[in-house]
């Protein structure tokens, strides 16, 4: 993880306890990944990470509300 990828994720306006459940997903094993459908590309592209962390704020908002 890369400075600049961990600074995206800290940015996203969501709770902290939901960006701790990321940084968990992200150091997990492949296959617990693909389970929720974070992003199992080795290295991670920023592209895939920016489009993921769009949608998983999105959904973290909502279902926060």
């Amino acid at each position: 993880m890369t400075i600049e990828k961990l600074q995206k994720i800290v940015t996203c306006p969501v709770d902290a306890s939901v960006k701790a459940k990321w940084l968990q997903w992200w150091n997990s094993p492949r296959h617990n990944r693909s389970e929720v459908k974070f992003p199992i590309d080795v290295p991670l592209r920023e592209k895939a990470l920016d489009e993921w962390l769009q949608k998983a704020s999105f959904w973290a908002q909502v279902l926060l509300h």
